[in-house]
């Protein structure tokens, strides 16, 4: 077969037709993501080009991994996909999507375009420039070689793909099956993945028989695909397609044979072909694979001419020999001046059994040739390092972490750290430098805790104290403790107020301190202990630490000092600000779990005064400094606490968003429950029942189904259970946890209070309904059964924290109101009226819009007017639409459509000079808009502030204007003339598919 000259895909058109489909659902405006594994070589990457090839409408962002140095480039995969694509826009488009995203560009360097001075977190940075991409047409954002990809790339795709609701965005990646043993990131990483809806797997198999004979005469000719020479290709190639066409290369379609020198080994038929080229052009082959990745010609020269200089020798006119590789089909030029081989298993090949003497020059020249051409720190440490100096390794790391860290590439800041670690023992230090070696194992471990990764953190803890001595450095060996105590209570091993094993030898050691500073550090912390275990105690020793503190002007004893005053301050406002200096202190010092506990406590005191709008805004505005600061892990715990009261205020959209970063990460623990919990209620509110279990089985799956604090698990089952239309359960559930909650808590036992009052009322309710008086006893059983576990810890409901606490009221305003409903008194009405209003005054736009929709219900059982029930079903219909509640939206229009109550707003009548309402004022065309919505006089004097005789006279003058006797003909000559003034086409709305709905088969 001529080189060069391509040849159709074979054997795959079942294949092909899914991955289609799959692109097919972005260019309906439905996101998708497809996983396609396969074994090297067995076509997984031509069969996605080929879909997107034929695929019209598709824009294509193509990414790929590499095996060397995989830390080395954070969120490599795709960001390489997004910097091509910019690449063959205009300046103008290009620079209209990164238009902001400043962090985004530190990772696309060279792209030269005027920031806007706002900051993101990169991972939304990224999201929104594939959005931005994706308006301008489908997009289909592909990724080879996942199996390679760097943990910041596996965390930013998670990302993309758990929030792309409504985006025309089709994800696929493709992976290998094999060389992936137990514990390897991409295997974590797929078994959260694949639990998406919307998310689909296609495993490549190899060719049959069949499939090879079609392969064979797409590209020799159908005369070659005889029998016997298909049975002997298959039977060389297994089916492999990249394997067989290794084989076909120098076969003469005229009359085709196999050498019977072709070895049978993947690994000699992929060198048939090398083996084949002149020695400069195989050394430049050996040259270009040991770099590991794609690589620019000039970089390449470069490191020839450093090899030239050194025993080993370079290559005689390396551009030449490239050359020959490349018109020989073993290299390819793959974009961007980047020379890469045509498969990477050829590059695999050749370096896989490279003697380590051999190859060790060329990664020294490789280094300082991508020293000279400003390459990447993390490729240059990994160059160096096996090169074999260590020295250069090292501080290459060093500076690969602080970059890695810049751009929010923590997992690779790491991995970069650890290296540094681990070259430790080859440098040659001087006496005493155990103490900086301790001091790397600190700032790693800190790194790992920054990822959630307790258990390393606290392995490398304790490698830095078995290098200390707590004689000769005390002050370094309370540092160590501390953060080992912190760690052994992060491991949830030990509560808050344990005075866990390294805490206790830490206020030993302190005893050795002659620095004061250093002393109150200790005794900071442990006052901070003490406050979770008697607050008077812990209050006082806070205190006298604080004021000591103050006078040494020591910043870092202040911080747990300033932690433990606040818990037990009894002043809010003083809280707040010790609380505000404690987290900035510790965001100084770099210590994440400080800052976390600075934070969750502030939270706690703005929620005392039933302020969840600064919760909501401290929580997110933290969250992200967190994420910024090296500690994503917790940032995104941060932002999904903001998410879960985006929730509560109404603001949806935004919750999903914040929810997003830590339902990405699948952290498989108590963050992750908390989360998912928060986003099954979220789905519950907005009718995907389906979506909602599915986190709720997710949440259970990570951790305990027990009351584990505000928002745990029971919380979104109950909710869940009552939407439902399971009460009974909801009520035994509520019963079972109840007790637990308000020990701990007394305003979440306050909200338990409340489900089980929507329970009880919607079971007994049910009960009437089939006339089943047996039924309400039963609901009324189940309720005092709850009350009884609630009452043997309670002291009070509903208690409020601060006189500007809103949210107390609300809740007992709707406790009560349920109450009524569920034993049917007559002044159900006036209690869902107080809910109302009590839950519009609290700024909790879910609840308000129920307890609307329950008013109108009461007041159409004849204690209210029309105007009235009209009133408050117009109310909670404008809440549930703009909340996007479908289920209760539902609801309430049934109520509607049986009472014959038109729900619709009036939508303003603009007159143009030419059609028949110029006749109209503005004011009567004011009216007239309100009368086509079926507003009564006294709702149109209401909305319009005016009064019903000066509505009737309007009404009158409309009628005599437009030649009608009433208001009914009135409204439809007005609806005549707004549609025949129309010109313009009916907008076309897409069809929007839940990203979680599952796909039709």
């Amino acid at each position: 077969m001529p080189e060069g000259v391509s040849y159709p895909l074979a054997g795959r058109s079942h294949e092909l037709a899914v991955v289609m489909e799959r692109l097919a659902l972005a260019t309906r405006g439905q996101p998708t993501g497809l996983l396609v594994y396969g074994e090297a070589g067995v076509g997984k990457t031509r069969l996605v080009s080929e879909a997107c090839t034929r695929s019209s409408g598709v824009q294509v962002l193509s990414g790929s991994c590499v095996h060397f140095g995989s830390a080395s480039l954070p969120f490599s995969a795709v960001a390489s996909a997004v910097a091509r694509w910019l690449a063959g826009v205009s300046d103008k488009a290009g620079a209209e999507v990164l238009w902001g995203l400043d962090e985004l560009t530190a990772i696309l360097p060279g792209r030269g375009y005027r920031p806007s001075g706002e900051l993101g977190v990169l991972l939304r940075q990224m999201d929104q420039a594939v959005r931005r991409i994706a308006e301008r047409a489908p997009v289909a954002l592909v990724v080879d070689d996942l199996q390679w990809a760097d943990t910041s790339s596996l965390d930013l795709l998670a990302f993309l793909l758990t929030g792309m609701s409504s985006v025309p965005v089709a994800i696929v990646a493709t992976a290998r099956d094999e060389d992936r043993p137990e514990g390897h990131p991409l295997n974590v990483w797929l078994a959260d993945i694949r639990r998406l809806p919307g998310v689909g797997e296609l495993r490549l198999q190899r060719l049959g028989p069949d499939g090879t004979a079609e392969q064979i005469a797409a590209m020799l000719g159908t005369g070659a695909a005889t029998e016997g020479f298909v049975s002997q290709v298959h039977e060389r190639s297994g089916g492999n397609p990249y394997l067989t066409e290794l084989l076909l290369r120098d076969v003469s379609p005229v009359a085709p044979a196999l050498s019977a020198a072709v070895p049978e080994a993947l690994r000699e038929a992929l060198l048939g072909r090398w083996h084949g080229l002149g020695k400069a052009a195989r050394d430049a082959s050996r040259l270009l694979a040991i770099g590991g990745r794609p690589t620019g010609s000039d970089v390449l020269e470069r490191v020839n001419a450093e090899l030239s200089l050194s025993p080993a020798g370079g290559v005689p006119d390396v551009r030449s020999a490239v050359a020959e590789a490349v018109e020989s089909g073993v290299a390819a030029r793959v974009g961007d001046g980047l020379l890469w081989f045509r498969h990477p298993l050829i590059a695999e090949v050749l370096t896989a059994d490279l003697p380590r003497n051999e190859s060790a020059a060329v990664h020294a020249a490789y280094a300082k040739g991508l020293e000279a051409f400003g390459g990447a720190p993390g490729d240059i440490a990994t160059h160096h390092e096996l090169a074999g100096h260590p020295p250069d390794a090292f501080r290459w790391s060093l500076t690969a972490a602080d970059e890695a860290g810049a751009v929010q590439g923590n997992p690779e800041r790491l991995e970069h750290l650890l290296r540094a670690c681990r070259l430790w023992p080859h440098l040659r230090r001087q006496p005493g430098s155990s103490a900086d070696q301790a001091h790397l194992l600190l700032r790693t471990g800190r790194a790992a805790l920054g990822l959630g990764r307790i258990e390393q953190a606290l392995s490398l803890v304790e490698q830095a104290l078995a290098l200390t001595d707590a004689a000769a450095d005390p002050r370094l060996v309370c540092q160590l403790l501390l953060v080992q105590h912190r760690l052994f209570m992060e491991s949830g091993n030990y509560g808050m107020a344990a005075y866990t094993p390294p805490l206790l030898e830490a206020m030993s050691v302190a005893e050795l301190l002659a620095d004061p500073p250093e002393k109150l550090t200790v005794a900071a912390v442990a006052a901070w202990t003490e406050s979770y275990t008697d607050e008077a105690t812990g209050r006082a020793q806070s205190i006298a630490v604080l004021q000591a503190a103050r006078l040494t002007g020591s910043s870092e004893p202040l911080i747990f000092a300033l932690l433990a005053s606040a818990r037990t301050s009894s002043h809010n406002e003083e809280a707040v600000r010790q609380l505000t200096e404690a987290y900035h202190l510790a965001a100084a010092h770099g210590d994440a779990l400080a800052m976390v506990e600075a934070v969750l406590e502030l939270g706690n005191r703005f929620m005392e005064r039933g302020d969840y709008v600064s919760v909501a805004r401290v929580y997110e505005e933290h969250g992200v400094e967190l994420m910024r600061a090296g500690a994503p892990f917790q940032g995104k715990f941060i932002l999904s606490v903001a998410g879960a009261f985006a929730l509560v205020l109404g603001r949806w959209d935004e919750a999903r968003e914040l929810l997003r970063p830590l339902l990405a990460s699948a952290s498989a623990d108590f963050r992750e429950s908390f989360a998912r919990t928060a986003m099954a209620r979220l789905c519950a509110r907005t009718g995907d029942l389906g979506s909602a279990r599915w986190h709720l089985g997710r949440a259970a799956e990570v951790c305990t189904t027990e009351y584990r604090g505000t928002g745990s698990y029971p919380f979104g089952e109950a909710e869940v259970l009552i939407a439902e239309g399971r009460p009974a359960a909801a009520l035994g559930l509520i019963a079972a946890q109840i007790g637990q909650a308000t020990a701990r808590d007394p305003r979440d036992g306050d909200e338990f209070l409340c489900l089980a009052a929507r329970a009880f009322a919607d079971l007994a309710e049910a009960a009437r309904d089939r006339n089943e008086p047996s039924g309400v006893a039963l609901a009324e059983a189940s309720l005092a059964r709850m009350l009884a576990a609630w009452s043997t810890v309670a002291v009070k409901d509903f208690v409020r924290g601060s006189p500007q606490d809103l949210i107390q009221p609300a809740r007992q305003a709707l406790y009560d109101a349920e109450l009524a409903r569920g034993r049917d008194l007559p002044e159900q009405a006036v209690a869902w009226r107080s809910a109302t209003e009590a839950c519009q005054a609290a700024g909790l736009p879910w609840e308000e819009a129920t307890a609307a929709w329950r008013l109108g219900e009461a007041l159409l059982r004849g204690v209210g007017t029309r105007a009235e029930v009209a009133e408050a079903l117009r109310k909670a219909h404008s809440l549930a639409v703009s909340l996007g509640a479908l289920a209760l939206r539902a609801n309430i229009e049934a109520l509607a459509l049986a009472s014959h109550m038109p729900l619709e707003s009036p939508a303003p009548l603009a007159s143009a000079a030419e059609d028949g309402l110029s006749v109209l004022t503005p004011r009567e065309r004011e009216v007239l808009a309100h009368v086509m919505a079926g507003r009564s006089n006294t709702e149109i004097a209401k909305a319009l502030f005016i009064s019903d005789k000066t509505v009737s006279v309007h009404v009158s003058s409309i009628l005599r204007k437009s030649g009608t006797t009433n208001r009914a003909e009135a409204a439809a000559w007005a609806r005549r003339l707004t549609s025949s003034a129309s010109t313009d086409e009916p907008r076309r709305v897409p069809l929007q598919v839940p990203w979680d709905a599952p796909l039709r088969r």
